[in-house]
């Protein structure tokens, strides 16, 4: 029951988190895209993208572990991780520590 307990305690808290960095992650990919003057569907489907590419890239190097197979050097290399943190830098505060921050 214990183990149970446990996975079940981690598997809520991991969801909570995701949730609210879903939240914020497309607010400020959002606000970036609206600032630079995108508006209606592609305004609100762009930030999908990043995030969807950054899933995708998650997924495949799980999966890659579970199969005790080497991770596909796309995942591997990771640029859309890059590409997210790059995305929201422009939405931090402007100055040398949050830049740097955002960066991860």
């Amino acid at each position: 029951m214990t183990d149970r307990l446990i996975r079940i305690t981690t598997a809520l808290a991991v969801a909570t988190v995701a949730a609210v960095a879903a939240v914020i992650s497309y607010r400020q990919a959002y606000e970036l895209v609206s600032t630079h003057g995108e508006t209606g569907l592609t305004a609100r489907l762009l930030p999908f993208t990043v995030d969807g590419l950054i899933l995708a890239a998650s997924t495949l190097i799980l999966d890659a572990s579970r199969r005790n197979q080497s991770v596909p050097p796309l995942a591997r290399w990771s640029p859309i991780t890059s590409a997210g943190s790059l995305a929201h830098m422009p939405c931090a505060v402007p100055s040398v520590i949050t830049r740097s921050l955002a960066v991860r």
